[in-house]
């Protein structure tokens, strides 16, 4: 078995390339690439010449007796592959194979021929052995065409998150405009949670209807995104953020309310009937608060139960509720703790309220 990188420098550096006939495509590209790739080029179990589908003979098969085979198409160096595709295709499909290639030994063009849709998606990768640099050729022909990959799978699930992504790619500016057209209520919910988390308007008193109107009436252009990013103005964010270096030593450090908007904040510590308590994250001072009034009132731990989001609990018995559970001392309740600071900040107030505290008993110390 020959070296891939020595192959595909050879064939790179071939002048008469471009005239090849069928044959010399095959015999001085096609079966030379293989041949480094793995395959046995001389054993008709690995690799079938002039394999029959009904009245349509495929120059090379991989696999014939497999039921993961893969049809490849040769034409001469200087052949059109377009006009060759939806023939390939054709009998790929009624024959049921998965992979297919086209190629004139200069492009080869890879397809998954069972997808959905017209000939040309089905096209997942394009190589062009006089263009393409030798690492990103040898790359693709190892992940897609050799031996090891084909018999793996890892070709053809390679090849499928290719295809799936350019089709999500295509799709996701018409399913954009669609919910600006028509608000999906998922998407109003997700906006009606930041207006509850971060600015503490109850979600009972939110107008939906805004909501849905502020959507409709959005216009925004999904291409190109620099419309959407002004690059004067992010070089020049830049280069003053590069000439004011910040001293940690002027960092001003605040005391807050529980009601304050903790985005992009860094909390410190916590002071709770007068006495500091140090933390290093938010999800620290809920525990200690939490730790603190059981402390003082066992009794009433059950009530936490009744704390809620809008579609999950934050307290539950059941840890299968939660998203990232942690048990609670020695109780048999759990807590979420997959939140953010302002849910953590809204949480102790509704914990505090729930113990007969005001709000108000609880300051934190953090830092932007």
């Amino acid at each position: 078995m020959s070296n891939l990188n020595s192959v595909i420098k050879e064939i790179k550096g071939d002048t008469d390339l471009e005239n090849y006939s069928e044959a010399e495509i095959k015999h001085r590209v096609i079966l030379k690439i293989l041949n480094s790739l793995g395959w046995d080029i001389f054993s008709p179990k690995e690799v079938k010449p002039e394999y029959s589908v009904e009245s349509y003979k495929v120059d090379l098969v991989l696999l014939p007796y497999n039921k993961d085979k893969v049809f490849i198409e040769i034409k001469r160096a200087s052949e059109d592959l377009e006009k060759h595709q939806e023939q390939l295709l054709n009998y790929a499909f009624r024959e049921g194979v998965n992979f297919a290639i086209l190629t004139n030994g200069i492009d080869w063009w890879f397809y998954l021929p069972l997808k959905e849709g017209d000939w040309k998606k089905r096209k997942f990768l394009i190589i062009n052995i006089k263009i393409d640099d030798i690492d990103k050729i040898t790359d693709n022909f190892k992940e897609f065409l050799s031996k090891d990959s084909i018999l793996s799978g890892r070709a053809i699930k390679k090849a499928e998150e290719i295809y799936r992504n350019k089709e999500i790619e295509k799709i996701l500016p018409e399913i954009f405009q669609k919910i600006l057209k028509k608000p999906d209520e998922l998407l109003v919910d997700i906006i009606i949670d930041y207006l509850n988390d971060i600015y503490n308007y109850d979600e009972k008193e939110i107008d939906k209807s805004l909501i849905r109107k502020f959507l409709k009436n959005l216009e925004i252009s999904i291409n190109p995104i620099k419309q959407l990013i002004n690059e004067d103005s992010l070089k020049n964010n830049y280069n003053a953020n590069r000439n004011n270096k910040i001293n940690i030593n002027n960092i001003d450090t605040n005391i807050y309310s529980l009601n304050y908007n903790f985005a992009n904040h860094k909390i410190k510590a916590f002071y709770f009937e007068n006495e500091k308590y140090n933390v290093s994250s938010w999800k620290d001072m809920l525990l200690k608060i939490l730790e603190l009034l059981l402390k003082k009132h066992p009794e009433k731990i059950n009530l936490l139960l009744n704390l809620k989001g809008r579609k999950r609990p934050y307290f539950s018995k059941n840890k299968l509720e939660l998203r990232e559970p942690l048990k609670l001392f020695n109780t048999d309740i759990y807590v979420e703790t997959n939140l953010s600071a302002n849910q953590i900040a809204k949480i102790s107030r509704d914990i505090l309220k729930v113990f007969g505290y005001l709000e108000n008993i609880v300051k934190v110390e953090a830092t932007k």
